[in-house]
């Protein structure tokens, strides 16, 4: 789990530095899809109706968003997205094996430990010879803010619903959005914006009914 963990958000994060804030989140947020059709063909899981009926639908939107002459055609980011997202996919299934032997908090203190050695041995050099002082300074200011919003997330998703909880994750993607064209000079067509609506409601279908 460890091990999907950190890669997927290397990826995922590489992915935000080379391509565009929006689509990289959206495909990103596609994991909950492959975990469906993945636990399908491993777990022999039945998926509801609107789950069989929704990833078709989303992957039709992100079609929409990609729009590529060919699979080759995919700009490095968008693979580098899709990757991450099925990455992601393996630290949600990894789950279904690890809960018959283990608790919670033995899965969540190994899991964070070990993801913290691996990613801090990774960045010591970083802060023994910083490039400069202000690289120093994002990187703990960014570790503040990841740190107050998952506490603020843990704290939400302890007093509402599953349901709830989990559409409200999907408001990471228009967000992003926002940040891309306003900051990162992204631009969303109209074609494009459909497909992100289509992708988004098929999301939060299978989200609500599975």
């Amino acid at each position: 789990r460890t091990f999907f963990g950190v890669t997927a958000m290397l990826g995922y994060f590489w992915a935000l530095k080379l391509g565009e804030p929006g689509k990289v989140s959206l495909i990103f947020q596609c994991s909950s899809l492959w975990v469906y059709v993945i636990a399908k063909i491993i777990f022999k899981d039945s998926p509801s109706w609107q789950t069989k009926l929704g990833i078709p639908i989303a992957f039709l939107g992100l079609w929409l968003v990609l729009r590529p002459e060919h699979v080759m055609a995919i700009a490095l980011p968008d693979l580098l997205a899709f990757g991450a997202s099925l990455l992601n996919a393996g630290v949600l299934l990894s789950l279904k094996s690890l809960r018959n032997e283990h608790d919670t908090f033995t899965i969540m203190l190994a899991n964070y430990g070990l993801s913290s050695i691996v990613t801090g041995l990774w960045m010591v050099p970083e802060f023994v010879v910083p490039s400069s002082m202000t690289v120093v300074f994002l990187l703990l200011g960014m570790g503040c803010v990841g740190f107050i919003g998952n506490l603020a997330m843990t704290t939400g998703f302890k007093y509402s619903s599953a349901t709830v909880a989990s559409n409200l994750m999907l408001l990471l993607v228009p967000l992003m959005y926002v940040t891309g064209i306003l900051f990162f000079g992204e631009t969303l067509d109209l074609v494009s914006l459909t497909g992100v609506v289509i992708v988004l409601g098929a999301l939060g279908m299978v989200t609500r009914y599975q």
